[in-house]
């Protein structure tokens, strides 16, 4: 019963976060990264999501409990997430020397 509750949470979860999401991932697409203005605007901005994923994802990793595959999951995100923060921050720095 427990696990079909948090089954159940999870799922509403990933749907609420795609939902919202999926029309980042559009304008993402579709941005003119060609000006540097509106470049270094959206790196400014995205260095503040990703400089907190990573604690936020350790967080996550330290309260899976029991549940081993959500634990896995963060681990694996986090391996991918690191560096992120000091490659937008070069390409900030690059960016205003050119």
């Amino acid at each position: 019963m427990e696990y079909e509750k948090q089954t159940n949470q999870e799922s509403s979860l990933k749907e609420f976060f795609f939902r919202k999401l999926a029309p980042v991932g559009g304008l993402l697409l579709s941005a003119n990264f060609s000006n540097k203005t509106k470049y270094n605007a959206w790196l400014s901005q995205a260095f503040h999501i990703v400089k907190h994923s990573t604690p936020l994802l350790a967080l996550c990793c330290s309260r899976a409990g029991q549940n081993r595959d959500f634990h896995n999951r963060c681990i694996d995100h986090l391996a991918e997430e690191k560096g992120h923060d000091k490659l937008i921050l070069n390409d900030l720095k690059n960016s205003s020397l050119s």
